[in-house]
């Protein structure tokens, strides 16, 4: 079984801090990946991707299959002396700045919608000569 955060041996404000942090980031809103000797991280919320360093990189992958309390003790075990509390202002700001976001796609309103697209007619653009075509499209976001 898991350690909890409580029966870490040492449960430091940082400790503290860290794991709610991780625990408003949805694991589903990131991936991380390694490429050419690089330690990437795609967000899907933004669609960027961009290098991170070993420990970031140590972080946001174990929290992807790892139960928060299991990843600090990991981390704590691999990186001697590590302060957490240094993480969580990078971690925050990325997520100040709109990363770490999901939001589950209904597929049964993308579905209705596509199907609504398909059965939109072109029409002219009164306001031009005819030779540009308006077509009136429902507004569909995916950021799956």
């Amino acid at each position: 079984m898991p350690p909890s955060i409580e029966t870490l041996p040492s449960t430091s404000d940082s400790v503290i801090a860290f794991s709610n942090l991780m625990e408003r980031i949805d694991r589903r809103s990131y991936h991380t990946f390694e490429f050419n000797g690089q330690r990437l991280l795609f967000d899907r919320s933004t669609g960027t991707t961009l290098e991170v360093s070993e420990l970031a990189f140590a972080i946001l992958h174990g929290h992807q299959s790892l139960p928060i309390a299991e990843l600090v003790q990991r981390l704590s075990n691999h990186y001697q002396g590590i302060d957490l509390q240094e993480l969580v202002e990078p971690i925050s700001s990325l997520k100040r700045r709109g990363f770490f976001r999901f939001k589950n796609v209904n597929l049964e309103e993308q579905t209705e919608a596509l199907e609504a697209l398909m059965e939109t007619p072109a029409q002219k653009n009164s306001a031009s000569d005819g030779a540009i075509l308006q077509l009136r499209l429902p507004l569909l976001l995916c950021l799956a």
